[in-house]
């Protein structure tokens, strides 16, 4: 009985000292935030009248290193309140971000050119010292959205400088908007590869979180660019392919190939799966209508035909130089289909030529009377002859022995 109550007696301690230490821990935690508020409301309250031509980028700067000093204090005291202020520094840039976007012309304006540097720097030092393990979830939230924002500030930044010191058309203040982004793809492979930190370290982060949403982001803005820009390159006369809208399509296409290809390759058990039907299709849509914008272009800018959909649907020289390209494109594909024995892409070539065909029945046969139509008809009827003589239907894989 004596042993019992003393047992007893033992574990009331035991949770009395636990209940002890939460509570003691509790109040740590209210007192430090209850400080940090302080502290922000105290140094905010005079960053207008001592700096109010840069206050926004001081208050960045303040912000920095108010969580690097609570990075520090979490590293000497392992502090939880310590560690979650550090690493609100993301979510404060993000903020501050969002209210340039709206209220600034560009982000280096107002002292920006030296507070968004700094708040960088910090950042990538509460990284260092707080992402945790590699594929955890917040380790790939850190990296992809901190890459995220550096790429769309100086894109923003890059695109504010041209429009405000070039007398330029519209084609050029569109294309530095995936110029940074489609470099950082393109780079992506050497950088997971041949740097430790962040990217190496992180090469899930790069690789399938931050590296697809740029991917997405220039897919997006392949379609949309190509649906409504004239591809205006004053000073400059426009050449279709040698003109800045055109170059950077060309240059974000590569850097999706070259990215989509890297990933086959390091595709481990491990990382996440990639459905392999999805981005080489998208690739060739994402090609086939540039290539047609590209030709809607040159037609606007070298015969006057308007860039809208009713004006091009009416236009018979638009629906002859669509039928004529669209049968090039499929004879070019049928043919490297069959000398590389590639029987999915000689089939997309023939339904392509199949949608040709139907189109010189239902719209261009409608033009009767009209040169392009005959050239039309003849052309296509020449193409075909060339597809039927030079690619034959290459055999299916089973028959390839």
């Amino acid at each position: 009985m004596r042993r019992a109550h003393q047992g007893a007696a033992q574990i009331g301690d035991e949770n009395s000292d636990h209940a002890a230490t939460d509570k003691h821990q509790f109040f740590t935690q209210v007192l430090y935030w209850g400080g940090l508020a302080l502290w922000l409301l105290g140094t905010f309250s005079e960053l207008h009248r001592y700096v109010p031509a840069n206050e926004l980028a001081a208050a960045l700067v303040l912000i920095t290193f108010t969580t690097l000093a609570s990075s520090e204090i979490h590293r000497r005291t392992e502090l939880t309140a310590a560690r979650i202020a550090a690493l609100l520094q993301l979510p404060v840039m993000l903020g501050f971000a969002c209210f340039a976007g709206v209220n600034r012309s560009h982000p280096f304006v107002d002292g920006g050119w030296w507070g968004w540097p700094i708040a960088f720097a910090g950042m990538y030092l509460i990284m260092l010292r707080h992402e945790g393990a590699s594929r955890a979830a917040l380790a790939k939230a850190l990296n992809a959205f901190t890459t995220w924002l550096i790429l769309a500030l100086l894109s923003w930044e890059l695109h504010w400088q041209i429009e405000s010191h070039l007398a330029a058309g519209e084609a050029w203040t569109d294309a530095v908007w995936v110029i940074l982004p489609a470099i950082f793809l393109w780079r992506l492979p050497k950088w997971v590869t041949r740097v430790k930190w962040p990217f190496a370290k992180n090469r899930e982060a790069y690789l399938f979180v931050a590296g697809v949403g740029i991917a997405i982001y220039l897919a997006l803005w392949s379609l949309w660019t190509n649906a409504t820009s004239v591809g205006d390159t004053a000073p400059l006369p426009y050449i279709p392919f040698l003109n800045p809208l055109d170059l950077a399509q060309a240059l974000l296409l590569l850097a999706l190939l070259r990215y989509w290809r890297f990933l086959k390759l390091v595709q481990s058990p491990g990382s996440p799966r990639m459905d392999k039907r999805v981005p080489l299709p998208s690739l060739v849509a994402l090609t086939f209508i540039w290539l047609n914008a590209m030709l809607l272009r040159t037609l606007h800018h070298g015969f006057g035909v308007a860039f809208n959909l009713p004006d091009m649907m009416a236009s018979t020289l638009v629906q002859t130089s669509l039928s004529l390209f669209w049968t090039v494109l499929a004879l070019t594909a049928m043919l490297v289909a069959a000398r590389k024995r590639e029987r999915v892409v000689w089939l997309v070539g023939a339904a392509l030529l199949a949608i040709v065909i139907a189109k010189l029945f239902l719209i261009d046969l409608s033009r009767i009377g009209s040169v392009e139509r005959i050239i039309s008809f003849v052309g296509v009827g020449l193409l075909m002859l060339v597809v039927g003589y030079f690619s034959p239907l290459p055999p299916a894989r089973e028959s390839q022995s």
